[in-house]
Order: C-alpha cells, then structure tokens, then sequence
C-alpha cells in the first residue's frame, strides 16, 4: 500500500489518502464538497517525453457508461400502440361467461324435470370442455399446444363450477335458516 496525494477540484486543498480508496467518494476536508479520489491510473508515471510536475486533480464525479435514452410514450401513442398489438378482446370472452352460467340454469331446469345427477354432471363438464377449447383458440395456441391448453382451461372450468356450486349451496343454506 502507498499514500497518494492529490489536490481538491473545488478549494486546491492538498489530501493524501491511502491508495486502497481509488475511485471511493469523500468529502473535502478543506471546503466540504463530495469529490472522488482519482484512479490509481492518475498516479502512474507518464512517458519520460511528456513529464510535467502536476499533482493530480480529484474527479468531480464517477464517470458511468451512458445507457440508450427511453422514449416517453403520451397516452394517445399508448392507445394506439395498445390498440395495435391487442385488440379489444372483451366481446371474444362473452361465450366464456355465457358457458360459465349456462350449465346452473341448465342444471336447475333438468333437476325441475326430475334429471339425475349424471346428466347434470354431464352438462358442466360438457360445458367446461367447449369453453376450455374456446379460450384454447381464441389464445392462438396451435396443434398439441392447443389441446394441452384447451385441457387445462376446461380443468380450471371445472374447479370453477365447484367453487360456485359450494358458494350457491352456502348462500341456499343461508337462506333458508333467516
């Protein structure tokens, strides 16, 4: 370890430090303003046809690479580009809500017809597979991907139906004990 010295950019005031703090950021004893401690490649001798007797100077501030300036998008160009790259989609997903209560009024219906619970069970997963492959293509999904996706929507119909048939039968229970 050796001591550099250097002189600060603002006040002159001389410093000598320690060259383990290379680059670190301090506060000038003499006047108080943030100043960086030079590099140790300020301190290296230079060529013998360009000696000067020059103390080094403090860098003012860190040198860091400059990253690419980011467009700042007004809200007209953010419609527009929103509009471009997807379209509005709510009046594609009203066969998905349309299948999602179709089979309780179906069901409820069939159970006034005296139906048996196999038949009813039929129509939710019936309507749970059209709407797994609805939602399947509307996502673009293609070949086995679609067939995958399109099982894994009808799934989800499924677990679906299960949480709003317990939460028909808790409201149901409700009602009837007030």
């Amino acid at each position: 370890m050796s001591e550099i010295k250097f002189a600060c950019p603002h006040c002159s005031q001389h410093i000598a430090c320690d060259d383990l703090y290379c680059g670190e950021r301090i506060d000038c004893p003499g006047c108080g303003r943030v100043l960086f401690i030079p590099l140790q490649a300020a301190f290296n001798p230079p060529p013998a046809a360009s000696l000067m007797p020059r103390t080094p100077v403090g860098f003012k501030q860190r040198q860091y690479p400059q990253s690419s300036r980011l467009d700042v998008w007004t809200e007209e160009s953010w419609e527009k580009h929103a509009a471009e790259v997807e379209p509005d989609q709510s009046p594609r997903m009203l066969p998905v809500w349309v299948l999602l209560f179709l089979p309780f009024v179906v069901g409820l219906i069939l159970m006034t017809h005296r139906a048996g619970v196999v038949s009813i069970a039929y129509l939710f997963i019936l309507c749970a597979i059209v709407s797994g492959l609805y939602l399947a293509k509307i996502k673009s999904n293609s070949g086995v991907g679609m067939i995958l996706a399109s099982l894994l929507y009808s799934f989800g119909m499924l677990c679906v139906y299960a949480v709003m048939s317990f939460g028909l039968l808790f409201v149901g229970c409700l009602v009837t004990v007030i």
